[in-house]
């Protein structure tokens, strides 16, 4: 494994830290901009632009990412090709 998978805090694997964190910030937006549905209160405009935030930004960094890549010479498409049966 790479080293960046090894590392710890405090005994904890990074790895596990980070997939509870975002864990917490997934719950908290789905939370955030379906309770005022779900309770009939005033809809916020807010949740809406978070919503909206959440569902464009990871579109930017995978082209951001895709054109970084590109230019590195690493072909991202193959990332989403089946290998052919043998």
């Amino acid at each position: 494994s790479p080293d960046i998978v090894k590392k710890s805090v405090g005994g904890i694997p990074l790895i596990t830290i980070m997939g509870i964190l975002m864990f917490l910030v997934s719950a908290a937006t789905v939370y955030f901009t379906t309770w005022p549905i779900l309770v009939g209160g005033p809809i916020d405009p807010g949740n809406y632009v978070t919503a909206a935030i959440y569902c464009v930004v990871p579109f930017i960094i995978f082209y951001i990412s895709y054109f970084y890549r590109k230019r590195k010479g690493i072909p991202m498409e193959l990332q989403f090709r089946e290998i052919p049966p043998d």
